[in-house]
Protein backbone atom coordinates (compact mmCIF):
# COMPACT_ATOMS: atom_id res chain seq x y z
CA UNK A 1 0.00 0.00 0.00
CA UNK A 2 2.83 2.07 1.36
CA UNK A 3 5.03 1.27 -1.81
CA UNK A 4 1.85 1.64 -4.13
CA UNK A 5 1.29 4.88 -2.93
CA UNK A 6 4.84 5.53 -3.30
CA UNK A 7 4.92 5.02 -6.48
CA UNK A 8 2.17 6.69 -7.56
CA UNK A 9 3.42 9.99 -5.61
CA UNK A 10 7.00 10.09 -7.99
CA UNK A 11 4.60 8.99 -11.12
CA UNK A 12 2.82 11.96 -10.28
CA UNK A 13 5.90 14.35 -9.22
CA UNK A 14 7.89 13.14 -12.33
CA UNK A 15 4.90 13.92 -14.54
CA UNK A 16 4.85 17.84 -12.98
CA UNK A 17 8.61 17.89 -12.99
CA UNK A 18 8.97 17.28 -16.91
CA UNK A 19 8.88 21.32 -17.59
CA UNK A 20 7.04 23.40 -20.17
CA UNK A 21 5.45 21.67 -23.38
CA UNK A 22 8.46 22.62 -26.14
CA UNK A 23 7.34 24.19 -29.38
CA UNK A 24 7.22 23.27 -33.05
CA UNK A 25 9.88 24.76 -34.57
CA UNK A 26 7.72 24.81 -38.15
CA UNK A 27 7.37 28.24 -39.83
CA UNK A 28 3.76 29.73 -39.53
CA UNK A 29 2.65 31.55 -43.10
CA UNK A 30 1.64 35.00 -42.17
CA UNK A 31 0.59 37.16 -45.05
CA UNK A 32 2.01 40.60 -45.57
CA UNK A 33 1.23 43.92 -47.23
CA UNK A 34 3.92 45.70 -49.08
CA UNK A 35 1.72 48.59 -50.81
CA UNK A 36 3.38 47.99 -54.28
CA UNK A 37 0.42 48.88 -55.97
CA UNK A 38 1.57 52.15 -56.36
CA UNK A 39 5.57 51.40 -57.08
CA UNK A 40 4.96 52.21 -60.41
CA UNK A 41 3.82 55.93 -60.33
CA UNK A 42 6.89 56.02 -58.35
CA UNK A 43 9.45 55.36 -60.18
CA UNK A 44 8.38 56.77 -64.02
CA UNK A 45 10.33 59.06 -65.59
CA UNK A 46 9.35 62.50 -66.33
CA UNK A 47 8.73 63.78 -69.98
CA UNK A 48 10.31 66.67 -71.30
CA UNK A 49 7.78 69.08 -73.10
CA UNK A 50 7.96 70.02 -76.76
CA UNK A 51 8.14 73.82 -77.28
CA UNK A 52 6.77 75.27 -80.48
CA UNK A 53 7.75 79.37 -80.98
CA UNK A 54 4.64 79.66 -83.61
CA UNK A 55 4.64 82.04 -86.66
CA UNK A 56 6.58 82.90 -88.91
CA UNK A 57 5.49 86.45 -87.70
CA UNK A 58 5.11 89.11 -90.22
CA UNK A 59 4.60 93.00 -88.95
CA UNK A 60 4.77 96.57 -90.23
CA UNK A 61 6.78 99.04 -88.13
CA UNK A 62 4.46 100.79 -85.59
CA UNK A 63 2.65 97.20 -84.91
CA UNK A 64 2.43 95.38 -82.16
CA UNK A 65 3.45 91.76 -82.15
CA UNK A 66 1.38 89.09 -80.39
CA UNK A 67 3.36 85.44 -79.50
CA UNK A 68 1.96 82.40 -79.84
CA UNK A 69 2.94 78.76 -78.36
CA UNK A 70 0.06 77.09 -77.94
CA UNK A 71 1.15 74.39 -80.18
CA UNK A 72 3.14 73.05 -77.46
CA UNK A 73 2.73 70.06 -76.04
CA UNK A 74 3.58 67.86 -72.73
CA UNK A 75 3.09 64.01 -72.59
CA UNK A 76 2.51 64.31 -68.61
CA UNK A 77 -0.22 66.97 -69.09
CA UNK A 78 1.90 69.01 -66.75
CA UNK A 79 1.45 73.01 -66.97
CA UNK A 80 4.09 74.54 -68.76
CA UNK A 81 5.49 78.10 -68.58
CA UNK A 82 7.15 80.26 -71.04
CA UNK A 83 9.98 82.23 -71.21
CA UNK A 84 11.18 84.67 -74.50
CA UNK A 85 13.67 85.91 -76.13
CA UNK A 86 13.26 87.93 -78.91
CA UNK A 87 16.54 90.05 -79.90
CA UNK A 88 18.88 86.97 -80.25
CA UNK A 89 20.44 88.03 -76.80
CA UNK A 90 19.88 85.09 -74.87
CA UNK A 91 18.19 86.66 -72.22
CA UNK A 92 14.39 84.95 -72.03
CA UNK A 93 13.21 87.72 -70.00
CA UNK A 94 11.60 89.74 -72.73
CA UNK A 95 8.74 88.55 -72.39
CA UNK A 96 6.44 85.44 -70.47
CA UNK A 97 3.16 83.87 -71.06
CA UNK A 98 1.84 81.78 -73.92
CA UNK A 99 0.46 84.47 -75.92
CA UNK A 100 2.21 87.74 -75.14
CA UNK A 101 1.71 90.83 -76.75
CA UNK A 102 4.43 93.61 -76.95
CA UNK A 103 3.77 97.34 -78.30
CA UNK A 104 6.07 98.26 -80.21
CA UNK A 105 8.11 101.01 -78.19
CA UNK A 106 8.81 97.63 -76.61
CA UNK A 107 10.22 96.01 -79.60
CA UNK A 108 12.36 99.16 -79.96
CA UNK A 109 13.33 99.17 -76.77
CA UNK A 110 14.56 95.50 -77.72
CA UNK A 111 16.20 97.03 -80.42
CA UNK A 112 13.65 95.38 -82.94
CA UNK A 113 13.57 98.18 -85.73
CA UNK A 114 12.53 97.68 -89.84
CA UNK A 115 15.11 97.44 -92.00
CA UNK A 116 15.70 95.49 -95.09
CA UNK A 117 12.97 94.28 -93.94
CA UNK A 118 14.39 93.14 -90.79
CA UNK A 119 14.17 89.51 -90.12
CA UNK A 120 14.24 88.37 -86.27
CA UNK A 121 14.92 85.01 -84.63
CA UNK A 122 12.36 84.49 -82.00
CA UNK A 123 13.44 81.68 -79.56
CA UNK A 124 11.00 80.16 -76.75
CA UNK A 125 11.49 78.00 -73.88
CA UNK A 126 8.90 75.82 -72.56
CA UNK A 127 9.06 74.42 -68.98
CA UNK A 128 6.75 71.86 -67.54
CA UNK A 129 8.03 72.45 -63.62
CA UNK A 130 9.72 69.60 -63.07
CA UNK A 131 13.03 69.52 -64.49
CA UNK A 132 11.60 69.20 -68.08
CA UNK A 133 12.43 72.15 -70.80
CA UNK A 134 12.63 72.46 -74.41
CA UNK A 135 13.29 75.59 -76.79
CA UNK A 136 11.86 76.37 -79.97
CA UNK A 137 12.36 79.53 -82.93
CA UNK A 138 10.27 81.59 -85.50
CA UNK A 139 10.92 84.28 -87.63
CA UNK A 140 9.84 87.87 -87.31
CA UNK A 141 10.00 89.73 -90.18
CA UNK A 142 9.48 93.90 -90.16
CA UNK A 143 8.53 95.51 -92.77
CA UNK A 144 9.13 98.96 -93.63
CA UNK A 145 6.68 101.54 -93.72
CA UNK A 146 6.46 105.33 -95.24
CA UNK A 147 6.82 108.22 -93.62
CA UNK A 148 3.12 110.80 -93.20
CA UNK A 149 3.56 114.44 -93.89
CA UNK A 150 1.25 115.89 -91.57
CA UNK A 151 1.76 119.67 -92.02
CA UNK A 152 3.07 121.68 -95.47
CA UNK A 153 3.12 125.37 -95.47
CA UNK A 154 4.16 128.70 -97.40
CA UNK A 155 4.75 131.96 -95.56
CA UNK A 156 3.12 133.31 -98.40
CA UNK A 157 1.10 131.64 -101.03
CA UNK A 158 1.04 134.61 -103.58
CA UNK A 159 4.45 136.42 -104.60
CA UNK A 160 5.45 138.81 -107.11
CA UNK A 161 8.44 137.54 -109.39
CA UNK A 162 12.04 137.46 -108.34
CA UNK A 163 10.61 137.37 -104.50
CA UNK A 164 11.47 134.55 -101.86
CA UNK A 165 9.57 132.09 -100.36
CA UNK A 166 10.07 129.51 -97.58
CA UNK A 167 8.36 126.62 -97.33
CA UNK A 168 8.18 124.61 -94.05
CA UNK A 169 6.82 121.36 -92.82
CA UNK A 170 6.58 118.09 -90.39
CA UNK A 171 6.09 114.69 -91.05
CA UNK A 172 5.88 111.29 -88.48
CA UNK A 173 7.17 107.87 -88.92
CA UNK A 174 6.56 104.60 -87.05
CA UNK A 175 10.23 104.12 -87.09
CA UNK A 176 11.29 105.32 -84.06
CA UNK A 177 15.16 104.86 -85.39
CA UNK A 178 14.94 106.03 -88.97
CA UNK A 179 16.61 108.98 -90.41
CA UNK A 180 14.93 111.13 -93.28
CA UNK A 181 15.54 113.31 -96.42
CA UNK A 182 13.35 115.84 -97.88
CA UNK A 183 13.68 117.34 -101.49
CA UNK A 184 11.59 119.98 -102.83
CA UNK A 185 10.62 120.34 -106.63
CA UNK A 186 9.07 123.88 -106.89
CA UNK A 187 7.83 123.20 -110.32
CA UNK A 188 9.58 125.42 -112.31
CA UNK A 189 11.62 122.91 -114.10
CA UNK A 190 14.89 123.25 -112.75
CA UNK A 191 14.98 120.20 -110.51
CA UNK A 192 14.48 119.05 -106.69
CA UNK A 193 16.66 120.69 -103.98
CA UNK A 194 17.25 119.69 -100.29
CA UNK A 195 15.36 121.29 -97.30
CA UNK A 196 16.80 121.39 -93.93
CA UNK A 197 15.49 118.46 -91.88
CA UNK A 198 15.01 118.52 -88.10
CA UNK A 199 15.27 114.82 -87.24
CA UNK A 200 13.37 113.36 -84.04
CA UNK A 201 12.50 109.96 -82.98
CA UNK A 202 9.68 109.14 -85.15
CA UNK A 203 8.81 112.80 -86.17
CA UNK A 204 10.73 115.28 -87.85
CA UNK A 205 10.11 119.42 -89.48
CA UNK A 206 11.70 120.98 -92.39
CA UNK A 207 12.31 123.67 -94.67
CA UNK A 208 13.47 125.42 -97.71
CA UNK A 209 13.92 129.09 -99.37
CA UNK A 210 13.65 129.76 -102.92
CA UNK A 211 13.84 132.87 -104.95
CA UNK A 212 11.09 132.34 -108.41
CA UNK A 213 13.18 134.86 -110.54
CA UNK A 214 10.36 134.74 -112.99
CA UNK A 215 6.72 133.62 -113.78
CA UNK A 216 6.37 131.26 -116.92
CA UNK A 217 4.97 131.83 -119.09
CA UNK A 218 5.96 135.89 -119.26
CA UNK A 219 2.65 136.63 -121.33
CA UNK A 220 -0.07 135.92 -118.31
CA UNK A 221 -0.52 138.74 -115.70
CA UNK A 222 0.56 135.49 -112.86
CA UNK A 223 1.02 131.52 -113.02
CA UNK A 224 0.44 128.74 -110.33
CA UNK A 225 3.59 126.75 -109.59
CA UNK A 226 2.94 122.99 -107.72
CA UNK A 227 5.34 122.51 -105.30
CA UNK A 228 6.10 118.27 -104.77
CA UNK A 229 7.44 117.82 -101.26
CA UNK A 230 9.00 114.03 -100.82
CA UNK A 231 10.15 112.78 -98.00
CA UNK A 232 11.98 109.20 -97.93
CA UNK A 233 13.64 107.37 -94.75
CA UNK A 234 16.36 106.08 -94.54
CA UNK A 235 15.04 102.45 -95.80
CA UNK A 236 13.63 103.65 -98.94
CA UNK A 237 16.18 102.66 -100.97
CA UNK A 238 15.65 99.27 -100.78
CA UNK A 239 11.55 99.34 -101.48
CA UNK A 240 10.43 102.95 -102.56
CA UNK A 241 7.09 101.76 -102.20
CA UNK A 242 7.46 101.48 -98.40
CA UNK A 243 9.88 104.37 -98.07
CA UNK A 244 8.87 107.55 -99.77
CA UNK A 245 5.70 109.91 -99.46
CA UNK A 246 4.48 113.16 -101.08
CA UNK A 247 2.93 115.93 -100.90
CA UNK A 248 2.08 119.14 -102.80
CA UNK A 249 1.43 122.66 -102.37
CA UNK A 250 0.50 126.04 -104.95
CA UNK A 251 2.42 129.31 -105.12
CA UNK A 252 1.31 131.82 -107.40
CA UNK A 253 3.85 133.94 -109.06
CA UNK A 254 2.98 137.39 -109.94
CA UNK A 255 4.30 139.01 -113.36
CA UNK A 256 5.58 142.58 -112.79
CA UNK A 257 6.24 144.91 -115.65
CA UNK A 258 9.65 146.14 -116.32
CA UNK A 259 10.58 149.25 -115.41
CA UNK A 260 13.25 151.74 -117.55
CA UNK A 261 15.69 153.51 -116.19
CA UNK A 262 17.80 156.08 -117.48
CA UNK A 263 21.57 156.98 -116.81
CA UNK A 264 22.64 160.41 -117.06
CA UNK A 265 25.95 159.76 -119.52
CA UNK A 266 28.98 159.66 -117.66
CA UNK A 267 30.97 158.87 -120.17
CA UNK A 268 31.35 158.62 -123.71
CA UNK A 269 34.41 157.02 -126.44
CA UNK A 270 34.86 156.80 -129.86
CA UNK A 271 34.73 152.83 -131.04
CA UNK A 272 37.77 151.32 -133.83
CA UNK A 273 34.88 149.20 -135.07
CA UNK A 274 33.01 149.61 -137.79
CA UNK A 275 29.71 148.49 -136.89
CA UNK A 276 29.44 146.69 -133.03
CA UNK A 277 27.77 143.95 -132.58
CA UNK A 278 27.33 142.59 -128.98
CA UNK A 279 28.66 144.01 -126.37
CA UNK A 280 29.23 142.15 -122.58
CA UNK A 281 31.32 143.36 -119.52
CA UNK A 282 33.41 140.70 -117.39
CA UNK A 283 34.18 142.53 -114.26
CA UNK A 284 37.06 144.28 -115.02
CA UNK A 285 36.33 144.54 -118.42
CA UNK A 286 34.29 145.30 -121.66
CA UNK A 287 34.11 143.16 -124.87
CA UNK A 288 33.13 144.82 -128.36
CA UNK A 289 32.68 142.42 -131.35
CA UNK A 290 32.70 143.66 -135.01
CA UNK A 291 30.42 143.13 -137.38
CA UNK A 292 31.57 144.22 -140.78
CA UNK A 293 35.24 144.77 -142.17
CA UNK A 294 37.57 143.24 -139.56
CA UNK A 295 36.08 140.76 -137.68
CA UNK A 296 37.61 140.90 -134.25
CA UNK A 297 36.70 141.74 -130.60
CA UNK A 298 37.81 144.20 -128.64
CA UNK A 299 38.72 144.43 -124.92
CA UNK A 300 38.43 147.59 -123.14
CA UNK A 301 38.06 149.42 -120.25
CA UNK A 302 35.39 151.65 -119.28
CA UNK A 303 36.64 154.51 -120.41
CA UNK A 304 37.35 153.32 -123.94
CA UNK A 305 41.07 152.24 -123.97
CA UNK A 306 41.99 149.29 -126.11
CA UNK A 307 43.43 146.53 -123.76
CA UNK A 308 43.80 144.06 -126.56
CA UNK A 309 42.24 142.88 -129.18
CA UNK A 310 41.81 139.19 -131.33
CA UNK A 311 39.96 137.73 -134.42
CA UNK A 312 36.85 136.24 -134.12
CA UNK A 313 35.99 132.60 -134.74
CA UNK A 314 33.04 133.49 -136.19
CA UNK A 315 31.90 136.31 -139.84
CA UNK A 316 28.82 137.14 -137.78
CA UNK A 317 29.84 137.61 -133.83
CA UNK A 318 26.49 139.17 -133.39
CA UNK A 319 25.86 138.81 -129.07
CA UNK A 320 28.33 138.47 -126.79
CA UNK A 321 28.33 137.00 -122.96
CA UNK A 322 30.56 136.05 -120.08
CA UNK A 323 29.54 132.91 -118.30
CA UNK A 324 31.41 130.42 -116.12
CA UNK A 325 34.60 132.68 -117.17
CA UNK A 326 34.11 132.03 -120.98
CA UNK A 327 33.43 134.73 -123.86
CA UNK A 328 30.12 133.08 -125.51
CA UNK A 329 30.00 134.58 -128.84
CA UNK A 330 26.38 133.91 -131.02
CA UNK A 331 26.21 134.35 -134.42
CA UNK A 332 23.94 134.94 -137.10
CA UNK A 333 24.54 131.63 -138.59
CA UNK A 334 22.79 130.16 -135.77
CA UNK A 335 25.50 128.65 -133.37
CA UNK A 336 26.86 129.80 -130.56
CA UNK A 337 30.52 129.30 -129.90
CA UNK A 338 32.32 129.28 -126.74
CA UNK A 339 36.09 130.29 -126.25
CA UNK A 340 38.20 131.67 -123.61
CA UNK A 341 38.39 135.35 -123.10
CA UNK A 342 42.21 135.63 -124.50
CA UNK A 343 40.16 134.35 -128.04
CA UNK A 344 43.09 131.73 -128.18
CA UNK A 345 40.96 128.09 -127.16
CA UNK A 346 37.59 127.09 -128.29
CA UNK A 347 35.60 125.00 -126.12
CA UNK A 348 32.61 124.45 -127.45
CA UNK A 349 30.12 125.13 -130.01
CA UNK A 350 26.47 124.18 -130.21
CA UNK A 351 23.39 125.14 -132.92
CA UNK A 352 20.50 127.25 -131.83
CA UNK A 353 16.92 127.15 -133.27
CA UNK A 354 17.36 130.59 -134.72
CA UNK A 355 19.46 133.38 -135.64
CA UNK A 356 21.43 135.30 -132.54
CA UNK A 357 20.00 138.66 -131.69
CA UNK A 358 20.89 139.43 -127.98
CA UNK A 359 22.15 137.16 -124.98
CA UNK A 360 22.78 137.28 -121.20
CA UNK A 361 23.74 135.37 -118.62
CA UNK A 362 21.85 135.37 -115.50
CA UNK A 363 24.25 133.30 -113.53
CA UNK A 364 22.63 129.93 -114.22
CA UNK A 365 21.64 129.91 -118.23
CA UNK A 366 21.76 131.54 -121.10
CA UNK A 367 19.02 133.82 -122.62
CA UNK A 368 19.40 134.20 -126.27
CA UNK A 369 16.81 136.08 -128.30
CA UNK A 370 15.70 135.27 -132.19
CA UNK A 371 16.88 138.43 -134.62
CA UNK A 372 13.96 137.72 -136.51
CA UNK A 373 11.36 137.43 -134.09
CA UNK A 374 9.71 137.63 -130.63
CA UNK A 375 11.11 134.29 -129.15
CA UNK A 376 13.54 134.36 -126.11
CA UNK A 377 15.21 131.35 -125.84
CA UNK A 378 16.95 129.69 -122.51
CA UNK A 379 19.82 127.15 -122.91
CA UNK A 380 22.41 125.71 -120.45
CA UNK A 381 26.29 126.88 -121.25
CA UNK A 382 26.05 123.36 -122.84
CA UNK A 383 23.74 124.02 -125.39
CA UNK A 384 21.16 122.97 -124.22
CA UNK A 385 17.37 124.33 -124.61
CA UNK A 386 15.85 124.33 -121.29
CA UNK A 387 12.65 126.26 -122.30
CA UNK A 388 11.77 129.18 -124.49
CA UNK A 389 8.82 132.08 -124.26
CA UNK A 390 7.77 134.99 -126.39
CA UNK A 391 8.55 138.50 -125.64
CA UNK A 392 6.75 141.52 -125.87
CA UNK A 393 9.12 142.84 -128.10
CA UNK A 394 11.37 141.98 -130.92
CA UNK A 395 15.00 142.01 -128.63
CA UNK A 396 18.25 142.72 -130.83
CA UNK A 397 20.19 143.36 -127.51
CA UNK A 398 19.47 141.36 -123.78
CA UNK A 399 21.04 142.34 -119.90
CA UNK A 400 19.95 140.83 -116.85
CA UNK A 401 20.01 142.59 -113.37
CA UNK A 402 18.47 141.71 -110.05
CA UNK A 403 16.23 138.90 -111.46
CA UNK A 404 14.78 140.97 -114.06
CA UNK A 405 15.59 140.43 -117.81
CA UNK A 406 16.03 144.05 -120.19
CA UNK A 407 15.47 143.94 -123.76
CA UNK A 408 16.27 146.26 -126.66
CA UNK A 409 14.93 146.23 -130.13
Amino acid sequence: MLLSNRLDTLQNNSTRNRGPKRRSTRKRQVPVTLGIEKLDDRLMLNAAPVADAGGPYVINEGDSLTLDASRSADADGDALTFSWDLNGDGDYSDASGVAPTLTWAQLSALGIDDGVPTYVTVAVIADDGNGGVDGAIATLTVENVAPVITGLSLDSAVIDENGWVTLSGSFTDAGLQDTHTVRIDWGTGEGSSAAVVTQGAGSGTFTATHQCKDDNPTATAWDDYTITVTVSDDDARHNLLRGVTTASTTLRVNNVDPVASFLVEANRFELVADQPGGLTFDGTHLFVSNMTGVRKIFVLETDGTLVYSFDSPTSTPNALAIAEGHLFIGTLSRTVIEIDRAGTTTFNTFSLPFRAGGMVYDGTHLFISDWDSRTIGVFSTDGTMVRSFTAPQRSSGLAYHDGNLFSID
